[in-house]
């Protein structure tokens, strides 16, 4: 998942964050909360992606957020493995 702000889905943002998140992972190493968006895209198994946003009232400070969120079938990042064979 991701979150941004202002009007209408910004998909290239959303997925250029979950991408730079390769920065966090050297291959072999463990998945985590630092890259397991980037792991998730590049696992090598998952054929299918589905991907929505949804808009909504937070507070005062950020009236509205976005909240980005992909299911990917077949699911990825398994503990133990690694996202694609060199």
């Amino acid at each position: 998942m991701s979150t941004a702000y202002g009007p209408g889905a910004d998909w290239s943002n959303a997925i250029k964050t979950w991408f730079d998140e390769y920065k966090y992972y050297s291959y072999g190493g463990p998945v985590n909360s630092q890259n397991g968006h980037y792991t998730q895209l590049v696992w090598a198994d998952s054929e299918f992606v589905g991907c929505g946003y949804t808009y909504y009232e937070t507070n005062e400070n950020f009236k509205y957020q976005k909240l980005y969120a992909c299911n990917y079938g077949p699911a990825g990042n398994y503990v133990g493995q690694t996202p694609y064979k060199t």
